[in-house]
């Protein structure tokens, strides 16, 4: 990569001649002016329930209907709450899911939250690590780890970003409704 570096300062300026000491020294002269603020966007779940940061130039995190069901109940939950409860929340889980899947087919809705909320199952931690992947598709760690569900082993799980940087275009998947 270095050297694709050099090669593209020297053709663009005959007049220049870098090598890999004098480009690795102007990369750390201007570090700070390239790097990236650690801080969280502001977070817009659209109409079509789409999840996009708008301080990050509108950047769309995508994810299928179970991950993102499990990211925007997360958000209902400031609180946290422990997998092992996640059952109890069945209900609720299934509202967030009818209300973004493209499935009108009610049997395969109650089969895919009845298999997030099977403790015997590991699609829990599935979905989680894919809501983790889809944010650091595009972002760095220390500014996904703002949106990802994380907590304790067999403790609280919850996403750790401020509420207020939450915006919904559709009401009825904000709040706790279960």
């Amino acid at each position: 990569m270095l050297d694709v570096l050099v090669y593209i300062l020297n053709n663009l300026n005959p007049y220049f001649k870098a090598d890999q000491a004098s480009v690795l020294k102007m990369i750390e002269k201007h570090w700070a002016e390239f790097a990236v603020a650690a801080h969280p966007s502001r977070l817009l779940i659209n109409k079509h329930s789409k999840l996009f940061l708008t301080d990050f130039g509108n950047m769309e995190v995508k994810m299928g209907p179970l991950p993102k069901t499990l990211f925007l109940f997360f958000l209902r939950h400031p609180e946290g709450i422990a997998f092992k409860e996640i059952a109890d929340h069945r209900k609720e889980l299934e509202e967030i899911y009818s209300k973004i899947t493209n499935s009108s087919n009610r049997k395969k809705i109650n089969d895919s939250i009845t298999n997030l909320v099977n403790p015997g199952e590991n699609s829990i931690n599935e979905k989680c690590s894919m809501v983790k992947a889809a944010f650091l598709k595009s972002l760095d760690i220390s500014v996904a780890k703002n949106y990802l569900i994380t907590g304790p082993k067999g403790g609280l799980k919850k996403i750790n970003l401020d509420l207020n940087l939450v915006t919904y275009d559709i009401p009825q998947l904000q709040g706790c409704e279960g």
